[in-house]
């Protein structure tokens, strides 16, 4: 027996012999299920073996060619940069309740409130196609101005500077009206 393969045998002898533990006094089916499982196990230990790597300027079109008949054992020990992770956050009850469908990541939860430029680089990372007025709009309206801002806020704050004589500008959008030329190519 090779050595690669033996590792995965040490890795899993623990296993296989609780199989064997809780077969006595199964059904055949039973006892297919628990091997099937420990298989599956088995099989998640280990990675198709790369033969050659096709580079490209766009990540998305680089490619690995492998051999699924030379399996290799993964390495565990390699250790991932920790601003490569992000973690999801679970609700708790009253998130649910006032129904949020999604966690939340952790670096969106450690941006502070009034740190717009921080919640405007996050948005610009996690969403690359999002434009960057509407990710410092979004970033603003999670921790910035807009966060307080209601419709009855809105319709009030017009009325004060139109009675003090002022003009008002809303906070978020602007319409711009004229003949504009867009180029779909």
């Amino acid at each position: 027996m090779s050595e690669e393969h033996s590792n995965i045998i040490e890795d899993n002898k623990e296993m296989l012999l609780d199989i064997l533990e809780n077969v006595k006094g199964n059904t055949e089916d039973e006892v297919k299920c628990e091997i099937i499982d420990c298989l599956s196990h088995f099989k998640s230990n280990e990675c198709p073996k790369v033969v050659a790597t096709a580079y490209h300027n766009n990540p998305q079109a680089t490619y690995d060619f492998v051999k699924l008949d030379q399996p290799i054992v993964k390495n565990y020990t390699e250790l991932v940069d920790g601003s490569k992770v992000d973690y999801n956050i679970p609700r708790d009850e009253d998130a649910i309740k006032k129904g949020f469908t999604d966690d939340l990541p952790i670096s969106f939860l450690s941006i502070k409130e009034g740190e717009i430029e921080k919640g405007t680089a996050w948005y610009q990372n996690r969403f690359d196609k999002l434009p960057p007025e509407m990710a410092s709009l979004l970033a603003r309206y999670n921790w910035g101005d807009l966060k307080y801002q209601t419709k009855k806020k809105i319709k009030n704050d017009k009325k004060k500077a139109l009675k003090k004589g002022k003009n008002y500008e809303p906070i978020a959008f602007s319409v711009k009206q004229g003949k504009y030329f867009v180029n779909f190519d």
